[in-house]
């Protein structure tokens, strides 16, 4: 069960990263 927490904000971490480089290309296209 400890282990879920962890992997939660990672998973979350990774998710915001992907999203802000996303975000970042598409701003930087138009």
């Amino acid at each position: 069960m400890y282990g879920v927490i962890p992997a939660a904000i990672l998973t979350t971490g990774i998710g915001w990263l992907v999203y802000s480089v996303a975000t970042t290309l598409m701003h930087a296209l138009h």
